[in-house]
């Protein structure tokens, strides 16, 4: 049996998404009032979230020379927006979390780097992944809700999604509750625990069906994600997914006879295709990232090496890796294999039949949990 890792979690109260939204306005008010309470003022105020509202707390009133780069100053504005701390920063662009003083909503701002500002082929690039993005409007999908792809520093303004990656669950050994697929009509705690046992394995495997949902949705607005991996999934303190992080998408229709020669993606959740022949990966790329996460969340390895891709080649034509039925009931194992396939053509042939057999093989959820429409 595989370490816990999916585990009750305890730093965060059962409101938390909105309480954190109301903790963070509530904070950022006062300093730009000249006001710096102290912790426990906030804390006194939301106890059952306490250490959440810790975090926070040190996170905002950290050195911004500790999160930022100097090309971003958490304290400037970015047209009605305030800069309040860094999420997260990749190659080319940093995630900013951000209040709009016209409505004071939380958002997300992902802004392009001053220095690939300045190329032509990053811009271009940029507004190509609004664009694709601004078309997907799905309650599990990250949405765009505002740009600038003229100013001198692009940015687009995302919806803020409280909550952990998949990865940090899966690091940390701890889940936020986790809802079930929208299908499931069974009621009671939603948390899920140890994916060793049926109940919480279920559980689990109908977050996952829900997010192959959102995914089929993409798929059916001519868009691949091409990235699918669990730090690209975010699981909210009520136990909604949400797919971010869309930098890597493909439209389907007008990337018809695009030559893309140089791989891109994770190569530990990549499809054989996106590394051989990048040309020919659609859709069902995404199927076998599904697949691969799944088996990771399941059993706590992930099925294929990833050193090197002649190595990992091999192993995926050898198939899943045995595992005993205890881990990994056989009907699961068969669909994974399916969605696994090295040629394309032997997965699934949507996301939707892919959900569809996974709550299947996961069987009705035990026990009473909240479904969501």
């Amino acid at each position: 049996m595989p370490r816990c890792h999916m585990q009750h979690i305890t730093d965060t109260g059962p409101d938390f998404g909105r309480a954190q939204r109301d903790f963070l306005i509530h904070l950022h008010r006062d300093l730009q009032s000249g006001i710096r309470r102290p912790l426990s003022h906030y804390i006194s105020q939301d106890p059952d979230n306490a250490t959440a509202i810790e975090r926070e707390y040190q996170h905002l009133l950290a050195d911004p020379t500790e999160h930022a780069a100097d090309d971003c100053n958490l304290h400037a504005t970015c047209g009605r927006y305030q800069f309040l701390r860094e999420l997260g920063r990749g190659g080319q662009a940093q995630v900013l979390l951000a209040r709009d003083t016209q409505t004071s909503q939380l958002v997300a701002i992902k802004q392009l780097s001053q220095r690939h500002s300045r190329q032509p082929r990053r811009r271009t690039a940029f507004a190509r992944e609004v664009e694709i993005a601004k078309r997907l409007d799905h309650p599990d999908l990250c949405r765009v809700l505002d740009h600038d792809l003229d100013c001198p520093q692009p940015y687009a303004v995302l919806e803020w999604v409280p909550g952990r990656t998949l990865h940090e669950c899966l690091q940390t050994g701890a889940a936020p509750k986790a809802r079930p697929h929208a299908q499931s009509s069974a009621a009671g705690s939603a948390c899920f625990a140890r994916p060793g046992t049926r109940g919480e394995r279920t559980r689990l495997l109908h977050l996952l069906a829900r997010i192959a949902m959102a995914v089929h949705f993409m798929h059916s607005a001519q868009v691949a994600h091409h990235d699918l991996k669990p730090a690209n999934l975010m699981v909210t303190p009520s136990g909604s997914p949400c797919v971010i992080d869309f930098g890597l998408a493909r439209d389907l229709h007008s990337d018809r006879g695009h030559h893309q020669r140089v791989p891109q993606g994770t190569l530990a959740y990549m499809a054989p295709e996106q590394w051989l022949t990048p040309d020919t990966a659609h859709a069902r790329a995404d199927l076998f990232a599904l697949g691969v996460i799944t088996f990771e969340c399941v059993t706590g390895r992930r099925p294929f090496p990833w050193r090197d891709p002649e190595e990992r080649l091999a192993a995926v034509r050898s198939g899943l890796p045995e595992m005993t039925d205890d881990l990994l009931p056989r009907p699961l194992q068969s669909v994974l294999e399916q969605a696994t396939a090295e040629q394309p053509t032997d997965r699934h042939v949507s996301a939707a039949v892919f959900a569809s057999q996974l709550l299947r093989a996961a069987g009705p959820v035990l026990g009473t949990v909240q479904s969501t429409a």
